[in-house]
């Protein structure tokens, strides 16, 4: 009893004060630091946005320059300006074919121009009318005095319907006067990957604007997809009044700080260079501090918890010896009656009860691994026996066992039963003019065909010829339903995975059902043959099927 009670004294001054200790200046630093960890995070996360946002459009800005250097370009815009020549028009082509592609390597950009200074229309990816003006002229010009420039948010009717873009515009200069100007449109759409981009919380939002307050993009990403963020009315207002007094000239970064709905939120904002474009990101500093709350929570659960451990420590230690034995015993046991060796000591610790244990379950685990190992090669070997190495499917010796089971359950069913032949048309094209590889690909997507489409066994009977069986024990006509939706399959094609394109694929396939008690496995698959190449001499990509009635074909 004596050493009991030396046991909790022990425990309780050399555990649970210094815990107590240790929980109270872990809050304490918690409470101090939060506020200012948010508010470096939130401007770390600012920054890095704009950074993002500015190298996107330095990207632009790149591509435009790109363009507007073109020797090509340049003389093009020359003779829109001169109005005693006409233009090349073989020229005019080419820079159209150029803007094309430039146009066709950035999906977010919905048109691609040339423009000369006069406002009219030289060069485009959409249809235009050379004799009218360009909307570009109602671009202040103070923006096309700059060298380049991202404008606000307008909406355009296409022919996918209307479309919001802003406009981003690159001048063409020569001898340092400018003659014209490389013009894109960008869906607005695409900005939304800086909110997806960019980690926030459901009570985070970030905010990208134009200069006359339209919206470009808003919200936040759960799992990689925007959702939008609808702050409400006293949100709004309390925020609008502390922005008002905002000087973007003397601060074009900061934090504002404000309350509304009885929460307290703080939102980073910057300009962004090239624009005159807002972000700015919001947090709730109030659900932040609930956090603090449930840290706090969390250190007095954990407290309580270990408090109740080492109490309890001493109640266990007069079992520490006794319990382990009979645990390994009781294991061992089970382990010789079942056989299961998956099972272990539950033993931890780090004393000579816990060393042997450790020791015992390090030899259960070998004897495991070992038996486990055997298993798997065992496996390994039946499937490399029955299956078609390339494909997946039987190889040419287990279809044909699967066709001769198949016969005598059918016979036993009185069931009819259907053997096919498929081979692919002109296969060795493939391989020729894609490669092996391309071609193996051909191969491979034959057989998921099969396999999607065949209720019974598939396999490959060698090089691009394949085989399968099935029962059919309902109306015939099912067979050719069965075939019309595999050679449809087929016709799907398969993605040649160095371009991309799909590779048109056909088949000759040729079908042979009969009754199980009424032919031999030899005579259906020689039927089943024949009918293939009945299909590949009347032109290939089709199929044949022949039924055998008592004997006849």
């Amino acid at each position: 009893m004596k050493l009991k009670k030396t046991l909790v004294i022990f425990f309780i001054v050399f555990s649970l004060v210094p815990l107590y200790i240790m929980a109270g200046i872990l809050t304490y630093n918690h409470y101090q630091s939060v506020n200012k960890i948010i508010k470096e995070n939130l401007k770390s996360l600012g920054e890095t946005t704009v950074l993002s946002m500015n190298g996107f459009y330095e990207e632009r800005k790149t591509e435009l320059q790109i363009i507007s250097q073109y020797a090509m370009v340049d003389n093009l815009v020359v003779q829109s300006l001169d109005n005693r020549f006409g233009i090349d028009i073989s020229a005019q082509q080419y820079v159209h074919d150029m803007l094309m592609k430039h146009k066709a390597s950035n999906p977010y950009i919905l048109s691609l121009s040339l423009i000369n200074r006069d406002f009219r229309v030289v060069s485009s990816t959409e249809d235009f009318d050379s004799t009218k003006y360009s909307e570009l002229q109602n671009i202040p010009a103070e923006k096309l005095a700059r060298d380049f420039f991202i404008g606000s948010v307008v909406t355009r009717e296409t022919t996918e319907g209307d479309k919001r873009l802003v406009l981003a515009c690159k001048s063409i200069e020569r001898n340092g006067e400018v003659i014209g100007y490389v013009a894109e449109e960008i869906n607005v759409a695409y900005f939304d990957k800086f909110c997806t981009d960019t980690t926030l919380s459901a009570d985070d939002v970030l905010y990208i604007s134009d200069g006359h307050g339209e919206t470009i993009t808003q919200g936040y990403a759960v799992n990689g997809e925007l959702k939008p963020y609808v702050p409400t009315e006293e949100m709004e207002a309390a925020y609008q009044k502390k922005w008002k007094i905002i000087n973007l000239d003397r601060h074009p970064s900061g934090q504002i700080r404000f309350k509304a709905d009885g929460k307290t939120y703080l939102t980073y904002y910057s300009t962004i260079d090239n624009t005159d474009w807002l972000m700015n990101i919001t947090t709730c500093l109030t659900t932040h501090a609930q956090d603090s709350k449930n840290y706090l929570i969390l250190i007095v659960i954990t407290v309580v918890c270990v408090t109740t451990i080492i109490l309890a420590g001493n109640i266990f230690v007069r079992g520490q010896f006794i319990k382990p034995i009979e645990q390994m015993e009781y294991t061992l046991k089970r382990i010789q009656e079942t056989g299961n060796y998956s099972l272990r000591i539950l033993i931890q610790g780090q004393g000579e009860i816990g060393y042997i244990a450790r020791q015992i379950n390090s030899l259960i685990e070998h004897v495991e691994q070992e038996s486990l190992k055997e298993q798997n090669e065992q496996q390994q070997l039946e499937k490399k026996a029955t299956s078609d190495l390339l494909t997946g499917i039987y190889n040419k010796q287990s279809i044909n066992d699967c066709v001769e089971q198949m016969v005598k359950r059918a016979n036993e069913m009185r069931a009819k039963v259907v053997v096919g032949f498929m081979d692919v048309d002109n296969f060795k094209d493939f391989n020729t003019h894609y490669g092996h590889q391309q071609g193996d690909e051909v191969l491979k997507y034959v057989a998921r065909c099969l396999r999607e489409s065949i209720s019974g066994n598939v396999g490959r009977n060698g090089g691009d010829e394949f085989m399968f069986c099935m029962l059919e024990r309902r109306n015939t006509d099912d067979v050719a339903m069965v075939m019309e939706r595999l050679r449809n399959k087929i016709h799907e094609g398969v993605v040649n995975t160095e371009t991309g394109r799909i590779m048109k694929v056909t088949c000759s396939i040729g079908v042979v059902v009969a009754l199980g008690a009424e032919t031999k496995t030899e005579d259906l698959i020689h039927e089943a043959d024949m009918a293939m190449y009945e299909v590949k001499e009347k032109g290939k990509d089709n199929y044949v099927i022949r039924y055998k009635i008592e004997g006849v074909v």
